[in-house]
């Protein structure tokens, strides 16, 4: 998705720089609260911080429950959302820092 997606945009070279650093930040959405939350816990945050983290995280879980619960799957999985956004995290880093070479299928390309 960030190789094509990067030769789309005409950012130039400081834009493309730019670029790779700010792709993988959404998915940090989803893991931010809980990580403030357990920062609370153990003491290193302020606890209205991780009360705010909690809430999110709370309000985050519920959305993905019921996103499970229409799919039919189990409403539990709502509660592992951080889980995903890490795996996510890491693949779109990767993707954003892997340079122009990409493989599909057994082949390799290379963007422009």
């Amino acid at each position: 998705m960030y190789a094509a997606g990067r030769d789309s945009l005409k950012l130039g070279p400081v834009g493309h720089a730019v670029l790779r650093v700010i792709f993988p930040l959404p998915a940090l959405w989803e893991i931010v609260p809980i990580a403030l939350a357990i920062g609370a816990v153990c003491g290193v945050i302020p606890r209205a911080v991780g009360i705010w983290g909690a809430l999110v995280f709370a309000i985050t879980a519920l959305f993905w429950g019921i996103v499970y619960r229409l799919a039919k799957q189990p409403v539990g999985w709502g509660l592992l959302h951080p889980l995903a956004s890490v795996l996510i995290f890491g693949i779109f880093t990767r993707a954003a820092w892997k340079g122009d070479r990409v493989e599909w299928k057994g082949r390799a390309y290379r963007s422009k």
